[in-house]
C-alpha cells in the first residue's frame, strides 16, 4: 500500500496537467492543421499513418520550406505517409475583411515536386497551354474540371462564411482556374494541376503530367530526407537525438 500510494499521486497530477493544457487549447491552433486520413486514390498500397499535431506541422513546414499563412489540412498522403496535397482554405481573413485564396491546393509531396519542377523547365508550361488552344476534348475536359472545381471552392468558402461572401471574394473563386489565373486557359504551375487531380481528379493536365512523373509508391520512397533521418536514429549510436531534428534546413528543391 505505501508504493502504491506515491503511484496514485503522481497519476493525479498528471491527469490534473493536461486537463490544464486542454483549458488552455487555442481552438484556433486545432484548426491549423487537421488530417483528413485520406490516401492517395491512385496508390492502391496507400498507407494511413498518424503523427502527434507538432510532428506533423514540422513535417509541413519542411515540405514547404515554410510556415503555412493559411489553415490547412491534409487532403491526401503517399502510400510510405508523407504529406502528398494540402488543402487549404479558398478564403483567408486579412486586414479584418475576408480575402480569397483561390489557389488552395498545394502539392508537397518532394518526389513529384521535384520532377513536374524539371518538366516545367522543359517548359511543358507552353505545351500544355498549346494542347488547350488546339485539341478541343482535352480543353472541354479542362473547363468541366475548372467549374467543378470553382463549385467546391465556393461550397466551402460559405461554409466558413457562412454570414455571406462580398461580391468580389465570390467573383475570384468562380473565375479564376487551380493556378489562380482569371484567364480560364491560363496554365501558370503545373504543380497546382497535379494537386487538383490527385486530390479531386478532373484535370486532365494534371492526369497528363503525372503520367508522365508516375504516381507514388511505396516502391519509391517519396520523402528520401526523412527516411535519412530515421535511417541515421536508428543506426548510429553515437549520435544524440537533438541533432537529428527532422526538418531543419533541408533543401527539398
Amino acid at each position: 500500500m505505501d508504493m502504491l500510494l506515491p503511484v496514485l499521486f503522481f497519476q493525479f497530477g498528471a491527469c490534473l496537467i493536461i486537463a490544464q493544457q486542454v483549458a488552455r487549447f487555442n481552438p484556433m491552433e486545432k484548426n491549423l492543421i487537421k488530417t483528413s486520413g485520406n490516401v492517395d486514390r491512385l496508390s492502391r498500397e496507400g498507407t494511413q499513418m498518424t503523427f502527434s499535431t507538432q510532428t506533423e506541422r514540422l513535417t509541413v513546414e519542411r515540405l514547404l520550406g515554410r510556415s503555412p499563412r493559411v489553415p490547412f489540412e491534409i487532403a491526401t498522403r503517399c502510400p510510405d505517409g508523407t504529406p502528398q496535397v494540402l488543402r487549404a482554405n479558398p478564403v483567408v481573413w486579412e486586414d479584418n475583411r475576408w480575402k480569397p485564396f483561390p489557389t488552395f491546393l498545394w502539392l508537397i509531396c518532394p518526389r513529384l515536386k521535384k520532377l513536374v519542377s524539371q518538366l516545367e523547365g522543359e517548359h511543358e508550361i507552353t505545351v500544355m497551354q498549346k494542347r488547350l488552344q488546339e485539341d478541343k476534348i482535352f480543353q472541354m475536359r479542362f473547363i468541366e474540371g475548372q467549374r467543378s472545381l470553382a463549385e467546391r471552392r465556393l461550397q466551402l468558402a460559405r461554409e466558413l462564411v457562412p454570414e455571406g461572401l462580398e461580391a468580389s471574394v465570390e467573383r475570384v473563386l468562380r473565375e479564376t482556374n487551380i493556378a489562380g489565373s482569371r484567364h480560364i486557359f491560363g496554365v501558370k504551375c503545373l504543380h497546382a494541376h497535379v494537386a487538383q487531380f490527385i486530390a479531386f481528379g478532373s484535370n486532365p493536365i494534371g492526369e497528363e503530367i503525372l503520367n508522365r512523373t508516375g504516381v507514388c509508391s511505396l516502391g519509391i520512397p517519396c520523402d528520401e530526407t526523412a527516411t535519412l533521418l530515421a535511417s541515421a536514429s536508428t543506426d548510429v549510436s553515437d549520435v544524440s537525438s537533438d541533432s537529428l531534428t527532422p526538418g531543419k534546413d533541408v533543401d527539398q528543391s
